[in-house]
């Protein structure tokens, strides 16, 4: 069909969740350029959130860019609606404490 095209999206973030799932995964990590999700972030005085649930995250929106950081938190937010998964949102200069639980965003289901 000449002229005829088809698009597929596939958000990086989204497919982790997926790809973590298909695997059998109970925790992901998302490796970007900032050490953990802010509030306030680009402002003169940005909040490191150390944790969040999914209500939470839902409730922060607006904190987080579209095309950068809200993917991300919507991609851990649904990843950890499984009960037992945990998600981490981290930079890699502060992978390893992140994974220790030193740094980082951590996402849980319940309540921290």
């Amino acid at each position: 069909m000449k002229g005829l095209f088809h698009y597929f999206l596939l958000d990086k973030d989204a497919a982790a969740v997926v790809l973590g799932e298909a695997v059998g995964a109970t925790t992901l990590v998302l490796v970007t350029d900032v050490e953990s999700c802010y509030s306030g972030y680009g402002t003169s005085k940005p909040t490191p959130i150390l944790k969040l649930t999914p209500s939470m995250a839902k409730t922060l929106e607006d904190e987080f860019s579209p095309g950068s950081m809200l993917p991300k938190v919507r991609a851990c937010a649904e990843f950890v609606k499984k009960p037992g998964n945990v998600a981490i949102i981290c930079g890699l200069s502060n992978l390893e404490e992140a994974i220790l639980g030193k740094g980082g965003t951590h996402f849980k289901n319940d309540t921290f």
